[in-house]
């Protein structure tokens, strides 16, 4: 990607808090971070906030400064959104002021002694992110970019998607590449401001694993993806095919199945699939909110307390919470191999409940993904690359 784009940052501070959510999420690799509160209550010094798989909270402060509020950020400002964090979290690992505020080197020599005094006494790590560091993280991730952006998006990639009268959109695919054209769609803006984060995750493998079985096996000859606020649907033109059908469910062995009903089950409560046939197969997941506003409940995410963990902690001392139909288990950096991860999976699988579902979340780094997936024969076990365009 091109990194000499002159990105300005936004004119107010509710877009720059949501750009630095996705940036924040991006660094800290957590889909569950989360911003502090909503709009017209205190966040007293934290903005946006992250436990991830550590032992400890992550906050960041978001300041406009320079362009819509005509100031500067200064040492005194950083101190007082610290303590502020500080009194409203106590075990509060990092803390970072982010601006929209140009690179200041005074200050960023500053902060790096104020963050030494603050280690010394017990307290978190102290950042201050300017503008220009920012605008890397989003020029280095075309998610981010996309969303916020729009106008930077290739064009080619964007004249798939067609809008239709009622402000929902639509994108055809077809046999021949459609693996890369839903890739690319679902980094578009229109899909970016309706489905994002782990949302997007189950939705995008749910499309491939739906589109891919009407071509290979219902003898389709294009598909249609429609996205609304509140609604998504897929079509295909292939032969007669009730995917809700529960009986052909309970003799299927098909993930995309198992998954469309994976998805229905985690979001009962909000949720109704529903399925007809009018000269195509077409399958519609409607939601009584906008998808945008559907969160994933973080307290189903099994954590390591622990930034480093080896072979040992991670096989022991998982945190599983009770109760969940959906785990999210990010692998975490630490000393351990490839055997012991499958080991601490199959332990894992021991420790839910029969009908619950695990996701297991992978650096596309790592050579582990899809070979790992080899190693098991369940049908609660899925894995998501972390980096792929797709599954993120």
């Amino acid at each position: 990607m091109a990194n000499n784009l002159q990105l300005l940052p936004p004119g107010d501070w509710e877009a720059f808090e949501s750009i630095c959510l996705d940036v924040w999420r991006e660094r800290w690799r957590d889909d569950f971070a989360q911003k502090n509160g909503r709009k017209g209550q205190s966040q007293n010094g934290i903005d946006i906030i992250s436990s991830g798989n550590r032992s400890g909270f992550y906050g960041v402060q978001c300041k406009g400064k320079d362009n819509f509020l005509q100031k500067t950020l200064t040492l005194k400002e950083v101190e007082s959104e610290l303590k502020k964090a500080r009194d409203l979290i106590g075990n509060l690992r990092e803390f970072t002021v982010a601006t929209t505020a140009p690179r200041d080197a005074v200050l960023q020599r500053q902060v790096l002694e104020l963050s030494t005094l603050s280690q010394c006494n017990g307290g978190p790590k102290v950042y201050v992110w300017f503008w220009d560091d920012i605008r890397d993280i989003i020029l280095g991730n075309e998610d981010i970019l996309y969303k916020h952006y729009p106008q930077h998006c290739p064009p080619n990639i964007r004249s798939k998607v067609r809008t239709i009268e009622d402000g929902s959109f639509e994108f055809d695919l077809y046999p021949n590449g459609y693996q890369a054209d839903l890739k690319e769609v679902f980094c578009t803006p229109e899909v970016l401001s309706v489905v994002s984060g782990l949302m997007r995750t189950d939705l995008g493998a749910l499309s491939h694993e739906i589109v891919r079985n009407a071509f290979e096996h219902g003898r389709a000859t294009k598909a249609t993806i429609q996205v609304s606020a509140s609604s998504f649907a897929i079509s295909d033109n292939g032969r007669e095919f009730n995917s809700l059908d529960g009986e052909f469910l309970s003799k299927s062995d098909g993930v995309g199945l198992k998954l469309l009903h994976r998805i229905k089950e985690k979001f009962s409560s909000v949720l109704n699939l529903s399925y007809k046939y009018d000269g195509k197969n077409n399958i519609l997941l409607s939601f009584s909110l906008d998808i945008s506003e559907i969160d994933f409940d973080s307290r189903c995410e099994i954590r390591a307390p622990s930034d480093i963990v080896d072979r040992y902690f991670l096989r022991d001392n998982l945190v599983i919470p009770d109760g969940c139909d959906v785990y999210h288990f990010v692998l975490p950096s630490g000393y351990y191999g490839f055997s012991d991860i499958v080991k601490a999976i199959r332990n894992l699988l021991e420790k839910i409940s029969s009908t619950s579902l695990l996701i297991i979340y992978v650096s596309e780094a790592s050579s582990g993904g899809e070979v790992m997936e080899d190693c098991f024969d369940d049908p609660r076990l899925r894995f998501v690359l972390q980096k792929d365009m797709l599954f993120k």
